[in-house]
């Protein structure tokens, strides 16, 4: 324990160090400045018993937040306090409507850990562990830089409000009847946009790579059953925002909202070259048209699902022989 403390008291001293010229590190040390009384302020109109539960960053935050949805769900009356280590979590979260309060956690030395638990007495104490996939919100991060210019606390906004998922092969993101309520990123991996008509027969619309977008817009605009699936081609890595989330974030940073404004026309564009291969090429003309401007789709799809997408029955392509075998 000694070790450990005498890390504790280092770690205080660089970072009150880097807050002379560092953002964050400037938050993190004012943001712990009088923290005892501000502790005992916002616990002052609890009215029960008290649940602590305490994340680090916003990653740990976005794991946790189920948990104390259920909590508000069940017991409603229980008071939330919500702790976190840095400021990526607290300033991003520190207005989240279902805890009751929230504010840092105090730096872990022997006399700040007996005053914060003497003042807190929780009934019950939850520290959220994070299997936190940082390469996947780097990959998001890195492609939303290569689109638009934002500042960093703009980014942590946008990465707090995506969930990190992983798929297996064949397994769905979205079934026939469901209602869609998300947009996803998709960081590792192939997801397929698809119908199944009433003989079974598969007709694609859309296939997603790595640094695509993947969701059924009609549904989410109409907030009707959809009559489309979405699954993993391959075993899969994606990040998924409610829709309503990613209203709010498109509202609150409009340089994120032309981002996906731009993309979204560019999209029109190649939904119209579709339009106009399937209605006026032949089946080997919609074949080199594919293999020259989307070549990806032939080296990692089965040629069986790049029929089903160019809508060219198996006689056809036998006949012209692009694919020797199925």
């Amino acid at each position: 324990m000694i070790l450990y403390n005498l890390l504790i008291f280092l770690y205080v001293k660089l970072i009150q160090l880097f807050a002379l010229k560092n953002t964050k590190a400037s938050q993190w040390t004012t943001g712990r400045v009088n923290w005892q009384s501000k502790l005992t302020i916002g616990l002052s109109s609890r009215k029960s018993k008290t649940i602590w539960i305490h994340c680090a960053s916003l990653g740990e935050f976005e794991q946790g937040r189920p948990i104390i949805e259920s909590i508000k769900k069940i017991y409603p009356e229980t008071f939330i306090l919500l702790t976190f280590f840095s400021p990526s979590g607290y300033e991003v979260r520190k207005n989240y409507v279902l805890a009751d309060f929230v504010c840092y956690l105090p730096a872990d030395t022997p006399k700040q850990a007996k005053q914060f638990i003497n003042i807190v007495q929780p009934e019950l104490v939850i520290f959220v562990k994070y299997e936190f996939w940082l390469n996947m919100l780097e990959v998001l991060k890195q492609y939303i830089n290569s689109k638009v210019l934002l500042s960093e606390d703009e980014l942590d906004k946008i990465l707090a409000c995506f969930k990190q998922k992983k798929l297996r092969k064949k397994q769905y993101l979205l079934q026939e009847g469901d209602v869609c309520h998300f947009i996803a990123f998709i960081a590792k991996g192939c997801l397929r946009l698809y119908r199944v008509d009433d003989k079974g027969n598969d007709h694609i619309v859309q296939f997603g790579f790595e640094n695509y977008w993947m969701s059924e817009r009609e549904s989410v605009f109409s907030q009707k059953p959809t009559q489309y699936c979405i699954d993993a081609i391959e075993d899969s890595e994606i990040l998924v925002c409610q829709n309503t989330d990613f209203i709010k974030i498109q509202k609150e940073i409009p340089a994120f909202e032309k981002m996906m404004s731009d993309l979204q026309s560019k999209n029109f564009g190649i939904i119209q070259k579709r339009i106009n291969s399937a209605l006026s090429y032949t089946a080997e003309e919609k074949y080199n048209e594919l293999l020259n401007f989307q070549p990806e789709i032939i080296q990692r799809i089965p040629s069986t699902m790049v029929a089903a997408y160019l809508g060219i029955s198996r006689e056809s392509s036998v006949i012209l022989n692009v694919w020797p075998c199925w």
